[in-house]
């Protein structure tokens, strides 16, 4: 990526600033009691608790689920490499990356800000994110119709009234039958409330490129998310082309090789995933382990089979600031009862109920209190 020569220095302190951020969250992670330390042919875990077992990407282990479908993720990823090399010879194309050569200094932590709510030192309430999709990848059908969205429009502003905190808007068409043009109709639903009192638009797709990631910022997102799993050594690029947008990158990891690298490269919003995307396997208490090796100061997020008001609750006394719904608000009854549910439920800081500890210890702590 090429930068104009007057905006490598803003360029340079963004990405400094990046840069501390990780140098300080990687030396301050917790050291949680009862750990164990697992080790693989490729990789040596570090201190996670005895009672989850975490699966690294390339360590053995048996799924909760079997695999879901004959979906390829990295078939998927050369498709988008595919569309990519065709958006770059567009008229849009040259635009977006004219685009990527200019520094945005307007980004303001908004998804940020909106996920990690905060009501006093001494109380934890969780957020929601709603995704907004049509079918998801991880079904056991290829793929899973959810919903019929005519409008992603009026359903965006639906999730608001219902009391989500952000928003989430799928734009790939195989795995979730979404599209670019879904992003630009959930922001355009928003025109007539001002950007700081509207719900933060996170876009999600199988980045591989930063030419879509100007692309979903010029359709409205305020930030992107990031599958790690997909991405290999290219996560660093993605996450610098969002430094230089303004927009709030969010990095999905499910092992924790993924977890380590992403704070190791400065990001601070991280989506914990029960799903394992290239085994297509759903690994139930996959988050819940990794949640200790997460510092405090990072915007931890749960995404995964989080289907039930009591699967939110147990996250959220384990100090996940967020979850994201997706299937769950696609079958919910009443969304908006399950949406307040989620958020109007008070937990205890992680940083007061000590490093690591678990769910079912803060529950019993209460009974005995």
């Amino acid at each position: 990526m090429h930068l104009a020569p007057g905006h490598y220095f803003l360029c340079l302190a963004f990405l400094a600033a990046r840069l501390s951020v990780a140098f300080l969250m990687t030396h301050v992670q917790r050291s949680p009691p009862h750990f164990r330390t697992l080790k693989t042919d490729t990789h040596e875990a570090k201190a996670m608790p005895h009672k989850f077992k975490i699966v690294n990407k390339y360590q053995g282990g048996r799924a909760e689920h079997s695999k879901a479908h004959s979906l390829n993720w990295l078939e998927e990823v050369q498709r988008k490499n595919y569309e990519v090399q065709q958006l770059r010879e567009t008229e849009e194309g040259s635009r977006l990356l004219a685009r990527l050569r200019s520094v945005n200094l307007v980004g303001g932590y908004r998804v940020a800000r909106a996920l990690k709510r905060s009501t006093g030192e001494q109380v934890h309430v969780m957020s929601v994110i709603a995704e907004i999709k049509r079918r998801t990848p991880t079904g056991d059908t290829t793929p899973t119709e959810l919903a019929a969205i005519a409008d992603v429009g009026l359903v965006a502003r639906q999730l608001a009234d219902c009391g989500a905190d952000v928003l989430m808007v799928t734009t790939d068409e195989t795995c979730y039958g979404g599209s670019i043009m879904d992003l630009r109709s959930a922001r355009e639903a928003f025109a007539d409330i001002p950007d700081e009192k509207r719900p933060p638009i996170v876009a999600k797709d199988i980045y591989i490129h930063p030419l879509q990631i100007s692309q979903a910022m010029e359709h409205g997102a305020d930030g992107v998310l990031l599958m790690a799993s997909l991405m290999g050594a290219s996560l660093s690029g993605l996450l610098d082309a969002c430094t230089c947008l303004g927009l709030e990158a969010l990095v999905e990891v499910h092992t924790v090789a993924e977890l380590e690298k992403a704070l190791e490269l400065g990001a601070t919003n991280i989506v914990a995933t029960n799903w394992d995307r290239i085994e297509n396997a759903l690994y139930k208490d996959q988050a819940k382990g990794l949640k200790g090796m997460i510092p405090d100061l990072i915007v931890a997020i749960c995404a995964g089979d989080v289907g039930t008001v009591d699967d939110a609750a147990e996250l959220a006394d384990m100090g996940y600031d967020a979850v994201i719904l997706g299937r769950g608000l696609a079958t919910s009854a009443d969304i908006t009862r399950f949406i307040s549910s989620i958020r109007s439920r008070e937990s205890m800081p992680s940083l007061l109920t000590g490093a690591g500890m678990m769910a079912e210890d803060l529950r019993r702590g209460r009974r005995e209190g």
